[in-house]
């Protein structure tokens, strides 16, 4: 999934959220479904109102009926294209230097991820140093810098429960995967103060800034878990099990400056692969 935004004008990139380029949703199969035979397999149609749930409920029987899983998160995948900036650490303005920190324990006590804001003097040490606090639970993976709309954007990602770091700095294994969009305004002196938040759903795939604008890319996999039928479940039995799944719960969320979440993409946004087995 993909989201653009620009960092020039805080209206112009709010109104951005809602305009999503392509918005591919597909699901693994273990057996074989040939589909519509007038479709290659990588058409991607557009989905109907209910085309989505009865798509993810055929592919739970699928899966549960040759023992797969009914949940599998794909791997992830960045490309890198010459004359386009990727999200970095540390980002310099002139004699302006921005850095991400991660959060950390220091004895019993618990340091929040930050981002830091210092000039450099001509013997390269750094003076004027400010610090602004990042979000507890989200590791800061890259941050943009737009010199000329006087904005920087930072990226954070949940970190998965396996990863054994300090666990007070960690959201619990069960807590959803999010993306954060942290924007910051700097001030004549390159001070950062935080104008906006942004939490995505899902996993963050990449980022890519040219000129004014930040493009996003998000990936996410709804949970189904409790959805997936046995595989010797009678015909009743799995209506019943799946009766309760919805697009709810197969579309990300977005929330928005601390407002309640929203649904990243509707249903009717959504494209599907119907006659990829």
């Amino acid at each position: 999934m993909s989201l653009s935004l620009s960092l020039s004008r805080r209206s112009r990139w709010r109104a951005a959220l809602a305009a999503l380029s392509l918005v591919a949703l597909t699901a693994c199969g273990g057996a074989s479904s040939p589909g519509p035979t007038s479709l290659p397999e990588s058409a991607l149609v557009p989905v109907a109102p209910g085309d989505l749930v009865a798509y993810a409920r055929d592919r739970l029987v699928q899966r549960a009926q040759v023992g797969l899983p009914a949940t599998l998160v794909l791997p992830r995948a960045a490309v890198q294209e010459p004359g386009v900036d990727e999200g970095d650490l540390i980002a310099i303005d002139a004699d302006r230097v921005y850095a991400l920190h991660p959060g950390y324990i220091d004895n019993t006590e618990l340091i929040p991820p930050r981002l830091t804001a210092g000039r450099r003097q001509a013997n390269g040490q750094l003076t004027q140093q400010t610090t602004a606090t990042l979000q507890s639970g989200y590791l800061p993976v890259g941050m943009h810098l737009v010199p000329a709309a006087r904005r920087l954007a930072v990226l954070g990602q949940t970190v998965p429960g396996e990863v054994v770091i300090a666990a007070s700095v960690l959201p619990p294994p069960q807590a959803p995967t999010r993306v954060s969009l942290d924007v910051f305004g700097l001030a004549a002196d390159g001070r950062p103060s935080q104008t906006a938040r942004i939490e995505i759903d899902g996993f963050l795939s990449g980022t890519r800034q040219i000129g004014q604008m930040l493009y996003v890319v998000t990936q996410w996999t709804p949970e189904v878990s409790a959805f997936q039928p046995p595989a010797n479940a009678t015909p009743a039995q799995r209506a019943a099990i799946l009766a309760g799944l919805s697009a709810d719960a197969l579309l990300p969320r977005i929330r928005v400056d601390g407002a309640a979440p929203r649904p990243l993409v509707e249903e009717h946004e959504c494209w599907l692969q119907p006659a990829n087995p």
